[in-house]
């Protein structure tokens, strides 16, 4: 299943309300994947769900805000940094800023390699202000 819109929660907002939700929505359709990525903050999440639990998920909103499971291994492939909670302490901050506008420009990758390429979204559903659900022609896990 597909659900995208600006009505989503977003971590940086409430990561509690985000968590939230997306556990209610796996428990609901099963599994889920959720990706944000803010090319002009930076800011950036991923987090996979099945049946309700989480079996990885990082958002980051100028700080980690949550990371939970081991990273997959598109994460590693793909080269992804993901800072603890607090990781990012006496790091230069020129260099979280260029690790996290990484992050952002390798949503698009990751969210492929999970199992669903968002280039290959259908137009006309690009055009729904609300939001759109869907399903997935091809869903896989790495």
């Amino acid at each position: 299943m597909i659900v995208t819109g600006s009505g989503l929660p977003h971590p940086s907002d409430d990561v509690d309300h985000c968590f939230h939700f997306l556990v209610r929505l796996s428990r609901a359709v099963g599994e889920v994947h959720f990706f944000l990525a803010d090319p002009r903050l930076h800011h950036h999440a991923w987090a996979r769900l099945e049946n309700g639990a989480v079996t990885r998920a990082y958002a980051w909103a100028n700080e980690t805000v949550w990371n939970q499971g081991a990273k997959s291994i598109a994460e590693i492939e793909l080269g992804m940094k993901c800072f603890s909670y607090g990781g990012d302490a006496g790091t230069d901050p020129a260099s979280i800023e260029a690790c996290a506008s990484a992050n952002v420009g390798k949503i698009p990758l990751l969210a492929a390699r999970w199992g669903f390429d968002p280039m290959n979204i259908n137009g006309n559903l690009q055009n729904h202000a609300s939001g759109v659900a869907g399903r997935s022609s091809r869903f896989q896990k790495d």
